[in-house]
């Protein structure tokens, strides 16, 4: 019993032609080649007309020497380096090499995203380390300057720049929050607090001073989102003082005590701080809770 007849032949190779000009046309409509030869990696790929980004064809890509970099959206041929599907211009392939997923380089000039920091120096260009590692390293410097993204911080100085967090770094001469100059904060006796800060007259939220609040004394409580100076104690984001009570008063330190609450089954933390009157707050987000 023959299965393969010239009809059945014949009727295969029609809807086969059929497919690969639908596939054809498509790909005419969308500027795309579904003709692939392959993925180079979840980015890039190779098909019949060149090299493509997510589906879409890079003009100028080579993709006899292409080859995707470290960073998985970067790639490269002989003559070109991209970012994506765009060409980055006037950055030498042979010296082109990836610094970490933001900033690139080659012997001449410093790239962010793709775009030239025209006025880093990649001979001495690198990235601030730091203990925080999900600020993804958009802290930098070269030998005169500070930058955070493509931006430079102004009077930064880079020898002594030391980043404590995503949001505070301080040098010689200042402190600066996010890349803010505050020229107001004493550099010498300033000192980050989990998400404030302080020197030795105030302390500071969002790099703004706080008013009310005894700076010699501030400091985090142990556990959660609470703060403390020798009069009262103060939840972070707003600093606001916690009152408790129908006469709303302030909660001095002495009274603020921390109750540990672990569940050992689930393995969930239920500790929370205490006011006089059975007046209890959420150890994580300074809300008031029903006490235990």
């Amino acid at each position: 019993m023959r299965i393969f007849t010239f009809g059945n032949i014949l009727i295969l190779l029609i809807i086969t032609f059929l497919y690969m000009g639908f596939l054809y046309f498509q790909g005419k409509q969308n500027n795309t080649d579904y003709f692939s030869l392959g993925e180079i990696n979840e980015y890039y790929s190779l098909s019949s007309k060149g090299v493509s980004y997510e589906g879409k064809l890079i003009p100028r890509a080579d993709k006899s020497s292409f080859e995707a970099l470290n960073i998985p959206y970067y790639g490269k041929d002989k003559d070109h380096v991209f970012w994506s599907a765009t060409e980055i211009y006037h950055a030498d392939p042979k010296s082109f090499v990836m610094i970490n997923y933001l900033y690139s380089k080659d012997h001449d000039r410093v790239f962010f995203r793709g775009k030239p920091l025209l006025q880093a120096d990649p001979n001495t260009f690198s990235i601030i380390e730091h203990q925080y590692q999900f600020t993804d390293g958009d802290y930098s410097k070269d030998q005169s300057r500070v930058y955070l993204d493509h931006y430079i911080i102004p009077h930064a100085d880079p020898e002594t720049f030391e980043l404590f967090n995503w949001d505070w770094a301080k040098d010689k001469n200042y402190v600066y929050y996010k890349g803010r100059l505050l020229p107001e904060i004493d550099s010498q006796s300033f000192v980050p607090i989990h998400y404030m800060a302080k020197d030795k007259d105030h302390p500071y939220n969002k790099g703004d001073f706080i008013a009310g609040i005894d700076g010699s004394t501030f400091e985090k409580l142990p556990s959660g989102r609470y703060y403390r100076d020798k009069n009262y104690v103060y939840v972070s984001g707003s600093v606001d003082t916690i009152f408790y009570g129908e006469n709303e008063m302030p909660i001095a330190p002495k009274d603020f005590i921390y109750v540990e609450n672990y569940d050992e089954e689930t393995g969930r933390d239920y500790s929370y701080y205490k006011a006089p009157g059975d007046f209890c707050f959420d150890e994580s987000n300074g809300m008031r809770i029903r006490c235990e």
